[in-house]
């Protein structure tokens, strides 16, 4: 296990920016438990998927025709689902922002963002303009997700807090870091990166519910990409950028209480807390429809035969996904009350088709809503969601679930994985053509050139 050097007292680096820096650059595959591995390509396969399915999202189609008005779409990166070509810069955002449309992608606790969906249209928009293997793109990912981590700790819990969008700021610095270890530069130049990606990195939780939370996601990828690239060519930034004075820390509500951040994470690798989701809806949804969904199954409970069903969440959903009625397909997936009465009416809520704006109109969802009751209170952990259904023949059920525990049997969530891979790939690409591409990534760590992979996510 790696070890953050330059201690202080309590276990904080005198110097954060340059720990991180320093336990990114030391970051090598051979030392990677063969699990982690895994996880770092079952993280591709989500991203994969859930970019193609993004590509047919009206935001994610207006930055693409945007970015692309004029040019010849010749370039030497593949745009994920599109016919075209592009710069790396420009993929690099194109990608970002079709991965995140949908908020259906895989979510870091420890940087309160979305991590694969910033990391990996950066890196692997460099990777494939670099002729990089695939082995080098999961050591580079598993290397920014863990500087990425250090860095959202450091600043947890008051940046996520305060309103700040984690994906939009903290992934920054993940795509900086990443791509930094891909062109291998070094300690300085590196450090040069996370400042370049401390000035631009952005994103407000004001936006929810709205094209820009994805195009966080976007921007965070070209941010940290174009960060990476302006330091290999001598660009410069402050040193300690994170910790300095009128830093990031300092400017965007960091909490600067670093001992929890640079302890050993459980397991030694943050990206074992990585969390994947199975309801196309935003991540703080899930505890209650799992919960939901269970009792009515163990009950064998009809929707006709539930009065109402309270449901208690932390109040910091209040600012996440509390809509109440919501009018568009994107609302819906924002809405604690829309989710649970999807779930009350076993609606397939993994199928996009149950978050679109008609289905949003949709007067047996509205009636299911009207029975649904939130309740906010001081839970620990947030991701902990508990239910009480009521039942017409006067039972009072209650159950719980917490969506903040990731599966320990990696082979049953690749099962679950390749089969949302599949639905949504196969909707793009088609079946054959699905499974070609599926291939590719499980062999990622025997490709030797990623501008041959990735060939096969274009609709080329």
């Amino acid at each position: 296990m790696l070890q953050v050097v330059k201690q202080a007292q309590g276990g904080v680096p005198d110097a954060v920016t340059r720990a991180v820096v320093d336990e990114l650059a030391a970051r090598r595959i051979e030392q990677y438990p063969a699990d982690i591995v895994e996880l770092a390509k079952q993280c591709v396969i989500d991203f994969i998927a859930v970019t193609l399915a993004g590509t047919r999202e009206s935001g994610a189609q207006a930055v693409a025709e945007e970015l692309l008005d004029g040019r010849d779409g010749v370039g030497p990166v593949t745009l994920i689902g599109l016919a075209q070509r592009a710069s790396a810069l420009d993929a690099a955002l194109i990608n970002g922002m079709a991965a995140h449309a949908l908020d259906y992608d895989d979510v870091s606790l420890p940087m309160s963002a979305h991590a694969s969906v910033v990391i990996l249209p950066a890196l692997l928009a460099l990777a494939e303009k670099r002729k990089s293997s695939g082995l080098q793109v999961l050591e580079s990912f598993v290397a920014g997700y863990e500087a990425g981590a250090r860095i959202g700790m450091y600043m947890a819990p008051t940046h996520y807090d305060s309103g700040f969008h984690g994906t939009g700021t903290i992934g920054t610095f993940a795509a900086a870091a990443a791509c930094s270890h891909l062109m291998r530069l070094d300690a300085d130049r590196t450090e040069r990166a996370i400042g370049i990606a401390a000035a631009q990195a952005a994103g407000i939780r004001s936006m929810f519910g709205t094209d820009c939370k994805p195009l966080h996601a976007g921007k965070g990828a070209f941010n940290g990409l174009f960060a990476a690239l302006l330091a290999a060519r001598g660009f410069t930034s402050a040193t300690g950028s994170v910790e300095c004075a009128n830093g990031f820390a300092a400017t965007h509500a960091g909490a600067r209480d670093g001992a929890e951040a640079f302890a050993s994470p459980p397991g030694g690798f943050f990206l074992r807390q990585n969390l994947f989701k199975y309801h196309a809806a935003c991540y703080m949804t899930h505890a209650a429809a799992n919960a939901i969904a269970q009792t009515m199954n163990s009950h064998a409970l009809s929707p006709d035969a539930v009065e109402r069903i309270v449901v208690t969440a932390d109040q910091s959903l209040n600012s996440v996904c509390n809509i109440a009625d919501p009018d568009t397909g994107l609302g819906m997936k924002f809405s604690l009350r829309t989710v649970a009465a999807l779930a009350m009416l076993g609606r397939d809520t993994s199928a996009l088709s149950s978050f679109t704006d008609g289905a949003a109109g949709e007067p047996d969802i509205a009636r299911a809503r009207e029975k649904i009751e939130v309740e906010l209170a001081d839970i620990r952990p947030i991701t902990r969601t508990g239910i009480r259904l009521i039942a017409t023949d006067g039972r009072a059920i209650e159950a719980e679930h917490d969506s903040g525990k990731p599966e320990t049997d990696l082979g049953v969530q690749r099962a679950r994985l390749q089969g949302k891979f599949r639905a949504l790939a196969g909707e793009v690409l088609g079946a054959d053509r699905a499974d070609q591409l599926l291939a590719q990534i499980d062999t990622l760590d025997r490709q030797p050139d990623m501008s041959v992979a990735m060939r096969f996510a274009s609709a080329s």
